[in-house]
């Protein structure tokens, strides 16, 4: 709700002071929606906050719905085809205009974030600390109990996981 009342006074901004958000839900007010949305995510060369702009879409296909929704239950058909167009109007371009170019920004971002790896002596310390806490686990497994088994396939996975450092992914498989 915080986002909504945020785009609401930049719509305020942009147009009337003492506008509702009611009045911005029509077809008429979509560009000057457009806008509003990408300001308020901090559209520059490209958009500071992405999420932003794509949950902001979301709250205005509520508030569209909502709105077609009051307006069956009050019998105005005038209000119900005004919000039904804007959902129309929603639906078909706000893919081009917002979503393609945020969500453009998103696997970028992700495309360009850097995984630390581990030092090889962080790993060689890591893989002595497992060897011995399975020979200790392993000792314990003479006594069974679920603590010390749940323990040792623990630090089963946790060496697996270690050795193959280039696949982690096999080791969920073996789950």
């Amino acid at each position: 709700m915080r986002m909504s009342a945020r785009l609401l006074i930049q719509l305020r901004k942009m147009t009337q002071p003492n506008a509702s958000m009611d009045h911005f839900i029509r077809p008429q007010q979509f560009d000057i929606v457009v806008q509003s949305v990408r300001l308020a995510a901090g559209n520059t060369d490209e958009v500071e906050r992405p999420s932003v702009a794509l949950k902001l879409g979301h709250n205005f296909s509520k508030l569209a719905a909502i709105k077609r929704c009051t307006t069956l239950r009050t019998g105005d058909k005038v209000a119900e085809q005004v919000a039904k167009s804007f959902l129309k109007l929603k639906e078909a371009e706000w893919a081009e205009q917002i979503s393609a170019e945020v969500l453009g920004t998103i696997s970028k971002r992700k495309f360009k974030q850097v995984t630390e790896l581990p030092e090889s002596a962080d790993l060689s310390k890591f893989t002595t600390f497992l060897i011995e806490n399975i020979k200790d686990a392993t000792d314990k497994l003479k006594k069974p109990s679920a603590k010390t088994f749940r323990r040792c396939c623990q630090l089963v996975l946790a060496r697996l996981t270690t050795f193959n450092k280039r696949r982690t992914g096999e080791t969920e498989q073996l789950r």
